[in-house]
């Protein structure tokens, strides 16, 4: 499994794989769309929309852990759907979010990927597997995560966030 964050279950063996920069998404015509970049405190006051699944709650906690102790506790509503239909509710304007920069990958209509100016370090993103599956799937997939890990911010991912 590929996971937001770097956990160390028990039984389990897990490494880092990649980093993506976090992005802010919002409706196309939300005020703040036609910036280059946000910061949290321009999102105080926002509603956002998470998962519940995926990595839904790693959303959640890092939401509240930017507006800790700054702003009053932000509005967040969380939905049971895929990562596709979210992206769509934003554009229809129910709320905001934040991604791992890869998701701006996505064919998407109605919505802005903002980068934040304001956020200290990229998302990390984790594989996690049974320590007694040694086989040659698994091998060749780590290596094909940490191969395409390494390309999602060079050339494909910023770029089309500059354009978007």
């Amino acid at each position: 499994a590929f996971v937001a964050g770097t956990p160390q279950p028990p039984d389990c063996h897990s490494r880092r794989t990649w980093t993506e920069p976090l992005l802010a998404v919002l409706p196309e015509r939300h005020p703040l769309a036609k910036r280059s970049a946000v910061t949290w405190p321009d999102l105080a006051g926002e509603t956002f929309l998470v998962r519940h699944g995926g990595t839904g709650p790693q959303v959640h906690s890092h939401i509240m852990l930017r507006h800790a102790e700054r702003w009053p506790a932000p509005s967040i509503l969380r939905f049971d759907v895929g990562r596709g239909t979210l992206l769509s509710l934003v554009g229809q304007g129910f709320g905001i979010t934040i991604v791992g920069a890869a998701t701006a990958l996505l064919p998407t209509n109605g919505i802005v990927f903002l980068s934040f100016a304001d956020e200290p370090e990229p998302v990390a993103f984790s594989a996690v597997w049974s320590p007694s599956n040694r086989s040659a799937a698994l091998r060749n997939l780590l290596s094909l995560a940490n191969d395409m890990g390494r390309q999602v911010c060079t050339n494909s991912v910023l770029p089309r966030i500059a354009r978007a």
